[in-house]
C-alpha cells in the first residue's frame, strides 16, 4: 500500500518535511495550538526521527500506520473527502501496459471514456440523476481516472514500444 514514487518519478516527500513546510507556513505556535500539543512536539515532528519512539510519531505517520494496519485506503479516502477531493488509487505496476503500442493503450482509455460518456448521456436523457446512476457514474469516473493515470505512468516508465514510422 505504500507508494514510493510520485508521478514525476521523484521520491515522495517525507512526512517530517511536510510537517516542516506546514510549520513554516502557519507558524509553530499556531500549529501547536491547533493540534493541541506543545511547540516542542511540533518541532520534533518536523525533524527526522532517529530514536524510533512511537510516542513522537507525527500525525501523518500515524495516519499512514492506521491505513497500513487496516489494509485499506479508507484513511486516504477520508482525508481526501475532508480536503474537498476524492481519492483514486493508481493502478498497480503489474496492471500497467507492458511493451504495448501506444495506439492500443490509447484505445483502452478511449473505450473507458466512451462508457463514461454513455452513462452521462443516459442520465441526461432521463432528465434526472437517481442515486444508483450517480454511484455508477462515480465508479466509472474513478475507473477512468485510474486508467488514465496508468496510461501516463506507463509512458513515464517507457513501457510503450515505438510505433513504426511509414
Amino acid at each position: 500500500m505504500k507508494n514510493t514514487n510520485t508521478s514525476n518519478g521523484q521520491g515522495l516527500m517525507k512526512s517530517y518535511e511536510l510537517v516542516g513546510l506546514i510549520k513554516k507556513q502557519v507558524g509553530c505556535k499556531r500549529l501547536a495550538g491547533d493540534m493541541h500539543v506543545s511547540p516542542n512536539l511540533v518541532n520534533k515532528w518536523a525533524r527526522p526521527r532517529t530514536d524510533g519512539r512511537s510516542a513522537e510519531l507525527n500525525p501523518l505517520d500515524r495516519a499512514d500506520a492506521l491505513q497500513q494496519c487496516a489494509h485499506s485506503s479508507r484513511v486516504a479516502m477520508w482525508i481526501c473527502q475532508r480536503a474537498g477531493g476524492i481519492y483514486v488509487a493508481n493502478p498497480p505496476a503489474g496492471e500497467l501496459p507492458a511493451n504495448a503500442t501506444l495506439l492500443r493503450a490509447q484505445g483502452r482509455v478511449q473505450a473507458e471514456l466512451a462508457r463514461w460518456l454513455a452513462l452521462m448521456a443516459e442520465a441526461s436523457a432521463a432528465g434526472r440523476l437517481p442515486p444508483a446512476q450517480t454511484r455508477a457514474l462515480r465508479e466509472q469516473w474513478d475507473r477512468l481516472k485510474s486508467i488514465g493515470e496508468g496510461f501516463v505512468r506507463a509512458g513515464e516508465m517507457g513501457r510503450f514500444r515505438e510505433l513504426p514510422t511509414p
